[in-house]
């Protein structure tokens, strides 16, 4: 293609020449990837901070239901299963603990008793979506980004 006027030179097309060094190497399994080991240490830290509050139970020093913590523990493990997000841990009242998200103007938080979840999410400010006394055993994991 050729320009017109005072510059009557032919158009030539552009390329790109790499001059750093190759890619690093592609992970074989995903698993290994940086964001999926950062992933696993919260979700070490997540499980290691439960098992103190359960250290607890049955002491002066209790923070939280024994049975609580206990199906906080099944629901992380079924959350870990599913590769979402690893969980804040909040707790209130001793008989239960609040595991929450907070995704741009959303908010999730799964609150779990003795043996039951419930959950709430708020998208600015507002109730979107919720849910009480649900038995952990028929307790569902559903996306709703």
């Amino acid at each position: 293609m050729d320009r017109s006027g005072i510059d009557a030179r032919p158009s030539l097309p552009i390329y790109y020449m790499r001059l750093s060094s190759p890619p690093p190497p592609v992970a074989l399994n995903s698993i290994d990837s940086p964001i999926n080991k950062l992933a696993e240490s919260y979700y070490n830290a997540v499980n290691a901070q439960l098992g103190e509050l359960r250290e607890l139970s049955g002491t002066e020093d209790e923070v939280i239901e024994k049975g609580a913590i206990d199906t906080a523990l099944t629901v992380l493990d079924s959350l870990h299963q599913h590769h979402l997000a690893p969980p804040e841990i909040a707790y209130h009242g001793g008989d239960a603990v609040v595991m929450l998200w907070g995704l741009g103007s959303s908010t999730y938080a799964i609150t779990i008793t003795d043996g039951e979840v419930g959950w709430v999410l708020r998208r600015d400010q507002r109730q979107i979506s919720s849910r009480d006394s649900v038995r952990v055993t028929d307790f569902k994991l559903v996306d709703m980004r």
